[in-house]
C-alpha cells in the first residue's frame, strides 16, 4: 500500500504554453491532483486531473505545452503537446 496525501508537499502546479504560465486551480473534485488524498493498492492507479482556464485558441495554436511542477524537495515537467 502507498498513501498519497498531494497537499504535504505544498506543490505548486503550473501549465505553460509557449513559454506563458497559467496557473492551476484547487477544486473541491475528489480526483483533482492538486488536494488528492489516498491509499493506493501495489499495481493500483488512479486517474486524476488539474484544472486551469486558458483560450481554446491560445492552446489550438500552441506549439508547447507543458506541466510544471514544483515543490520544496525538486520539480518535475510533463509535456503535453
Amino acid at each position: 500500500k502507498q498513501s498519497v496525501d498531494m497537499l504535504r508537499d505544498n506543490i505548486q502546479y503550473q501549465l505553460v504554453i509557449d513559454g506563458k504560465v497559467a496557473n492551476c486551480m484547487v477544486t473541491m473534485l475528489s480526483n483533482d491532483l492538486t488536494t488528492y488524498m489516498g491509499i493506493l493498492q501495489p499495481d493500483e492507479s488512479r486517474k486524476v486531473l488539474v484544472l486551469t482556464q486558458v483560450e481554446r485558441t491560445t492552446v489550438e495554436m500552441a506549439t508547447e505545452i507543458y506541466l510544471l511542477m514544483q515543490s520544496e524537495s525538486g520539480h518535475g515537467v510533463i509535456q503535453i503537446k
